[in-house]
Parts: structure tokens; C-alpha cells; sequence
């Protein structure tokens, strides 16, 4: 039998968005509503800025980022 663990997203993933454009996670964040994920983008529109997401939107940038790879 396998054992098998979840690939939580972590701190330092890096991450593609649709446009190509790259980042990394720089802090997760907790609290009661649920967890925000906060990017830090290296280059396109947001070069320098930090964005909030949800798990969704991780997970999806992060199915980008294979696909490339």
C-alpha cells in the first residue's frame, strides 16, 4: 500500500498565470474564511506587485507552469 501526501502549495513555488507572466508564492496566509496565497510577480503587468488568491487560482497557474516545464 502507498501512502499518499498532499502538494499544498508552499512558500517559494513558482507559478505561471495565462499570460505567461511569472511568480512565486512570498506568504500564505490563514484565517477563518479560509487561506490567501500571495504572489509576488518577476515580469509582465504586475512586475513588483503582490496579488491575493484562493487555492483555485493557485492550483490552476501551478497546472500552467507543468505544462510549460
Amino acid at each position: 500500500m502507498t501512502t499518499t501526501t498532499l502538494d499544498k502549495p508552499q512558500v517559494g513555488d513558482l507559478l505561471m498565470d495565462l499570460t505567461g507572466d511569472l511568480g512565486t508564492i512570498s506568504l500564505v496566509e490563514t484565517d477563518k474564511e479560509g487561506t490567501l496565497y500571495f504572489v509576488l510577480w518577476f515580469n509582465g503587468f504586475l512586475q513588483g506587485y503582490t496579488t491575493a488568491h484562493k487555492l483555485a487560482e493557485i492550483e490552476r497557474m501551478r497546472k500552467n507552469l507543468k505544462l510549460f516545464s
